[in-house]
Parts: structure tokens; C-alpha cells; sequence
């Protein structure tokens, strides 16, 4: 018996392996988020006492043409088979640099593991903490790499180069700008009634005239700069409790400057809006985490953001399909935001655990099935496939030896623990750290 459980469970890890890596390895992968590999970067930054990069678009266009060029011409390195340098790139998007850099990863399922990854590598390592990079760009991806399917990563680093002040005898040189993004209204520590709010800002030498605007991280719309002001009603209507207004604009060199404000949200008229917590169902399918508004409001707009990523329909308005593969881990919050077809809006604020709980919890009831955060994604999945295996194959071992038989069988043994380490390679193999 334990001899069919061992071949069993081998021959399903070694389809696994091979589904991976040559059928459907996006299921095994999470998103990777340019920005969030920014924001990790100047998080070590910060903690070396060095200055944040700023996000420039000119780079992440430059990062992008490195990597179609990776997958046009089939190269993994730095510099191409026709002498392709990073430079070039970062001159063909328009960035004028003083100094610059170029990290590149390739296979990581997350953010996270591409940037351990990268502070683990000395030269890489070196590239995030250079006090000479100002600016920052990244993209990400998806293709077909020396005949595996693969995540391309390129971080691409710069410091602009500064026209030097004029001096007498020479052409007067423009007067230096300094961009400015100030929200007005609400300020910082307002009490707010849900309902229609006017958020309102000032803007000084900006390039983009439009203003993005965010609550948490959930965009609320786009706002058009006019006489240097911008302004956008929208409905600020959330759970009670602190929430973060955000405006995010572009400089003339591309670079993002914001503002934040935190207030307080007052909505204690949730049920009138037919937004209790007992209109939201969740259950868990192969594939995805589906949360579902049953009451009976029209809607016009429902989604759910977990971190920094939105998600919309699923098979109908009143759906959002979460895929379970792009899940954290960790218990994240989610924030299940609503618009109906009268214009009014709400914002619930959850979290994964909550959404997979029993009836008993409040939030999710009506689950079809439970959600939980031990296994949260494929690759958590099949590692605990591994584990058992391993474990039915030290079984198996302990039993032969109980039985004197293990000598007879020790070819089969050793051969059984080999495969099964070559697949756990494998399968772990697309995660390069370069």
C-alpha cells in the first residue's frame, strides 16, 4: 500500500513539474508589481539613511525595451548578442543620464522573492543602495526564454543630468522649476460624513496636467489641472476609522510627486444603504476566491483591492473573482468597494481571513466552502504535496527496515529519494537569481 501511495504521489509531482514548466506555470505564479519591488528598494534605502527613489516612466520604458529585447533576440545577460547595452535603451526612452544601472531577475513567482533575491547578490545589492541612483523604473514581463516560460524583471536605475546654471556672456537658461502637489481639501484630520466630497488641490510646475487620486489604495478618478488647481467630486463613503486620501502627478521629467492626507470616515448608515455585512458571500473555487454583493441594490461597479492590486467582474457586475494564486500569504486586508446605479457608493473593509470564515464570523456569510490562509496559493499546494511525499517515503523506509528488507530494496529507496529531489528542484528551478 504504501509502495502505490509512494508511486502515486510521485507520478502527480512529476505532472505538476512538467504543467509547471511547460504548461501553465502563470498558475504557480503571484504578481509581480514594478512598483511594489520600487517601494521595497527604498525601504532599504531608507534604512541606510539614503534618499527614495523617485518612480521615472523614461526608465520603466527603457526597462521595458531591455526586456522585448531579451525575448526577441534570446539572451539572458546584461549586454545582447549584438552588443545590446542597458545604456542604449535608457538613451532610446529619452532619459538623459548622469549615472545609471540595470538589475534583471528572471522566474520569480512575487515581488518579494524577486527583491531578497537581489539584496542577496552583492553586485545587485549594491545597485539598490547606490546613494548616486535618484530614480528608479521597472518592468515586468511575461514570455518564452530559451524555451521555458518565464517572468522577466528589469530594474533600471538613473540620476538625470542637470543643465548647469547660466553665466555671464551665455544664453539665460529658464528659471528653475520646482513642481509642487498639494491637496487642499479635506486636510489632514478632517472628520468626514460619507457622501459626495470635493477633493481639491494646488499644482506648481507639473508637465502632466492630470492628477490621479486615491483612497487607501483604491482609485477614486482622474482629475484635470486648471490655473494650477485641480478638483474631482467623489464619494468618500468607507468603513469607520482612519482613511488615506492620496493625489499622484507627473513632473515634465517624468518623475511622480504626491500628497497624502489621513482622515476619518463616519458611516454609520450602512444598512439604509443596503451594504450590510450579510450582502457579501464569498466561497473558494479551484482557481479563485469569488465575493459576491446578493442583496438586492443595482450595481453599477463592484471590486475588491487586496494590496496593491485591483480586482473587477467576475461573471457578472455583482461578482469580483479573486485569482488564488496572486493571494499574499499573509492575512491581507481587502477592501470591497461599491458604486450602485443611483451614483451612491460604499466601501467595506475586510480581510482574507474574514472572507474565508465560517457563517459564524458576520462577514461571508453564506460561504460555500471555508478560505484559509495555510494554503494560499498552488505552490503552497504542491510543496505540501512534496512534504507528504517525503514523509510516506520515510515510512516506506522505516517499514522495509522493520522488516529486514531494507538492504533488497535500497536501490529502490535511493532512487525513489533522487527523483523526488530533482523534481522539488525543478520545480523550484525557474526561481534564478542573476
Amino acid at each position: 500500500m504504501l509502495r502505490f501511495l509512494l508511486r502515486t504521489f510521485t507520478l502527480l509531482l512529476l505532472a505538476v513539474v512538467l504543467a509547471s514548466r511547460f504548461g501553465f506555470p502563470e498558475l504557480l505564479a503571484s504578481e509581480i508589481s514594478g512598483t511594489y519591488l520600487a517601494e521595497l528598494a527604498n525601504q532599504d534605502r531608507q534604512k541606510k539613511g539614503l534618499k527614495a527613489l523617485k518612480y521615472n516612466k523614461k526608465l520603466e520604458r527603457a526597462a521595458m525595451l531591455k526586456a522585448e529585447n531579451m525575448f526577441k533576440l534570446q539572451y539572458w545577460s546584461h549586454y545582447g548578442p549584438n552588443k545590446e547595452s542597458p545604456w542604449q535603451f535608457i538613451i532610446q526612452s529619452g532619459y538623459s543620464y548622469a549615472y545609471a544601472g540595470e538589475n534583471l531577475a528572471k522566474g520569480f513567482s512575487d515581488s518579494k522573492s524577486v527583491h531578497d533575491a537581489w539584496m542577496a547578490s552583492p553586485t545587485h545589492r549594491a545597485n539598490i543602495l547606490d546613494a548616486q541612483f535618484q530614480e528608479v523604473g521597472i518592468a515586468v514581463l511575461k514570455g518564452k526564454l530559451l524555451g521555458s516560460d518565464v517572468f522577466l524583471v528589469v530594474q533600471m536605475f538613473g540620476s538625470p543630468v542637470y543643465q548647469p546654471t547660466s553665466n555671464a556672456g551665455q544664453t539665460p537658461q529658464a528659471p528653475e522649476k520646482n513642481p509642487v502637489l498639494r491637496l487642499t481639501n479635506p486636510r489632514d484630520g478632517d472628520i468626514l460624513e460619507d457622501g459626495i466630497t470635493d477633493i481639491r488641490g494646488e499644482v506648481t510646475d507639473m508637465g502632466n496636467p492630470l492628477v490621479t487620486l486615491y483612497i487607501n489604495q483604491t482609485l477614486l478618478g482622474t482629475a484635470q489641472t486648471k490655473n494650477s488647481t485641480f478638483s474631482l467630486s467623489v464619494p468618500i463613503t468607507a468603513a469607520e476609522g482612519e482613511q488615506t486620501i492620496s493625489a499622484r502627478a507627473a513632473t515634465n521629467d517624468d518623475i511622480y510627486i504626491t500628497d497624502s492626507v489621513a482622515i476619518t470616515v463616519l458611516n454609520k448608515d450602512g444598512e439604509s444603504l443596503g451594504i450590510a455585512e450579510t450582502c457579501i458571500s464569498s466561497r473558494r473555487t479551484s482557481m479563485s476566491l469569488e465575493v459576491r454583493y446578493t442583496c438586492e441594490r443595482e450595481l453599477q461597479l463592484f471590486s475588491a483591492t487586496v494590496g496593491s492590486t485591483r480586482y473587477m467582474h467576475g461573471k457578472s457586475v455583482r461578482e469580483v473573482n479573486i485569482p488564488l494564486a496572486s493571494l499574499p500569504k499573509e492575512n491581507a486586508p481587502v477592501t470591497l468597494s461599491l458604486v450602485f446605479q443611483d451614483k451612491k457608493a460604499t466601501t467595506i473593509v475586510s480581510n482574507l481571513e474574514k472572507l474565508g470564515r465560517e457563517q459564524s464570523s458576520g462577514l461571508g456569510a453564506g460561504l460555500t466552502s471555508g478560505f484559509t490562509l495555510g494554503i494560499s496559493s498552488l505552490r503552497d499546494a504542491v510543496f505540501l504535496l512534496f512534504a507528504l511525499t517525503f514523509i510516506i517515503l520515510l515510512v516506506y523506509t522505516a517499514q522495509l527496515a522493520y522488516k529486514r528488507q531494507l538492504s533488497r530494496h535500497r536501490y529502490e529507496i535511493i532512487s525513489f529519494t533522487l527523483f523526488i529531489g530533482i523534481l522539488l528542484i525543478a520545480f523550484n528551478f525557474g526561481f534564478v537569481r542573476v
